[in-house]
């Protein structure tokens, strides 16, 4: 298991884990401005608002805020 996470550090690739880990302790995701009025035309488009938030890396969480702001 160690020889392949040495393997992993030094072709520089890391463990995306930690990231998420990092990510959701951040709190709220705040959305610049440009990015919420891409979600919003996606979601006015007809793009379900779980195909948006995978296509943008949002939590739906952040989709469904923009969504109410919208309406």
């Amino acid at each position: 298991m160690s020889d392949a996470r040495g393997l992993l550090e030094r072709l520089g690739l890391k463990d995306p884990k930690p990231d998420r880990r990092r990510r959701t302790k951040m709190g709220s995701f705040p959305l610049q401005e440009g990015q919420r009025k891409a979600v919003r035309a996606a979601l006015l488009a007809g793009v379900a608002p779980g195909q948006v938030a995978k296509h943008f890396g949002l939590p739906l969480a952040a989709v469904r805020k923009v969504l109410t702001e919208a309406a």
